[in-house]
């Protein structure tokens, strides 16, 4: 039962009881409805049936970051946009609806068409040299002198 878990906060936003300070449940209840006592209930319905559901949304997970539909996604990727370049966040984080290097890279035997794909995994999805070198299964240095020279055109 989900009141048994000592460090939820469903007793407190199913049912009301006395909660830390620090825990506010109002903007989790008006997602439900305005009526706080509807809203404990269509709140206690949503938990309940999500526990018999064998699908977990953290299966849809993007990025380590996004839980939501296309939409928004797309969104939150426009609001994001400026801060691919902060390198506190992780890579993962800061490109999370990036396509795979298998994707980017398939059908590569021609050289310049796998340098403009070597340059548009690093540039524009933040791949690092080493990531791209190793699925490539060329040395770093190779994949570092086809980015610098893409850069100067």
């Amino acid at each position: 039962k989900p009141e048994q878990w000592k460090w939820s906060s469903y007793s407190a936003t199913a049912k009301a009881k006395k909660s830390e300070q620090f825990l506010t449940t109002n903007w989790l209840l008006l997602q439900f409805s305005s009526k706080v006592g509807k809203a404990r209930k269509l709140y206690r319905q949503f938990v309940a049936d999500g526990m018999h559901t064998k699908d977990s949304p953290w299966q849809s997970l993007q990025g380590q970051v996004f839980l939501g539909g296309a939409d928004f996604v797309a969104k939150m990727l426009s609001i994001m946009e400026d801060r691919q370049e902060i390198k506190e966040i992780p890579r993962k984080q800061r490109y999370p609806t990036r396509p795979q290097l298998e994707e980017l890279m398939h059908n590569t035997e021609n050289k310049e068409e796998r340098n403009k794909r070597i340059i548009l995994a690093h540039v524009t999805h933040g791949y690092t040299l080493k990531e791209i070198a190793e699925h490539l299964n060329i040395h770093y240095t190779t994949v570092s002198k086809v980015v610098n020279k893409g850069r100067k055109k």
